[in-house]
């Protein structure tokens, strides 16, 4: 009985997870490479302590605060991917900012957008 929950789980668990950490990660890195300053510190330390904790300490965690479930579990293993898509979001748009093109477009009076 077990295994057969758990084959249900793996199947949409998956995606879940995937599209919970790639609409929470890529936003979130675009809006910190855009904003910079303060915003961009707040994003890099919250990705630090996401990744000082391992998925499955987070998943235990969120298990005994908000009990346990495949929802939960799905939500716990999302934080915990998210920030590699926040980070590789983050990355590429300060390489492009530094570009000529880039630099050109600021001089004319275009916005960080």
């Amino acid at each position: 009985m077990v295994m057969l929950g758990a084959r249900t789980l793996r199947g949409r668990g998956g995606a879940c997870r995937w599209s919970l950490a790639r609409f929470a990660g890529v936003p979130l890195g675009l809006f910190a490479a855009a904003r910079r300053g303060a915003i961009y510190e707040l994003v890099m330390r919250g990705q630090r302590l996401i990744f000082a904790f391992p998925a499955l300490l987070l998943a235990i965690l969120m298990t005994a605060v908000f009990g346990p479930g495949a929802v939960n579990a799905i939500i716990a293993i999302g934080i915990s991917t998210y920030r590699c898509f926040a980070r590789v979001t983050l990355r590429r748009p300060l390489q492009l900012w530094t570009r000529d093109y880039a630099l050109a477009a600021r001089v004319a009076g275009k916005g960080p957008l």
